[in-house]
């Protein structure tokens, strides 16, 4: 395994994402490539399922045996005055160096999972709670419901599946009716 620092451009609009990535593939970032990574940002995922991996180039700035080195070398490339920069021009979110990951999955003390438990609750009981649901004032076509209901003809269910769908639809009338739960 080798650790790459690379570059991956989006041939429609010229963004492009800095990143590193360890693989075994030694044709990374080449038009021979195996491994199909392009980044592991928010923004270049949206891209990726905007545009499709077809329209990114990735090319490999340089190679280490070391992935402190490769973040190292990230750090130094990718800084705050760089993506102030190149703003609106990158895929990049936050300084190189430290992987990205603090970002997205940071842990949270008590206090605070307690904050957002109680603001979440406040919310729903003023009727300004909206659920993270795509399908929220939308209803399914009838021919969706047709397929979804001959896709699921004949499946057998065990009593414990049958029970925890009972008590979730139990919960959700119990929602409805505007008993907290």
């Amino acid at each position: 395994m080798f650790y790459t620092l690379y570059k991956s451009t989006n041939l429609k609009n010229k963004k492009f994402y800095i990143g590193v990535h360890a693989t075994d593939d030694p044709n990374f970032g080449t038009i021979e490539y195996i491994d199909k990574y392009c980044g592991s940002g928010d923004y270049i995922w949206r891209a990726l399922r905007k545009y499709g991996r077809k329209i990114f180039d990735v090319e490999v700035i340089a190679y280490f045996d070391s992935e402190k080195n490769a973040y190292l070398a990230e750090a130094e490339l990718v800084t705050e005055k760089w993506l102030e920069e190149h703003k609106g021009k990158v895929y990049n979110i936050v300084p190189g160096g430290k992987g990205g990951f603090g970002k997205i999955s940071r842990p949270r003390d008590e206090e605070t999972k307690q904050q957002i438990s109680n603001t979440i609750r406040i919310r729903f009981e003023e009727g300004n709670w909206i659920p993270n649901n795509g399908m929220l004032g939308r209803h399914h076509k009838e021919e969706s419901k047709r397929k979804s209901s001959l896709s699921n003809l004949g499946k057998k269910r065990s009593n414990e599946t049958r029970e925890r769908c009972r008590q979730s639809a139990l919960k959700r009338f119990a929602r409805a009716r505007g008993d907290i739960i």
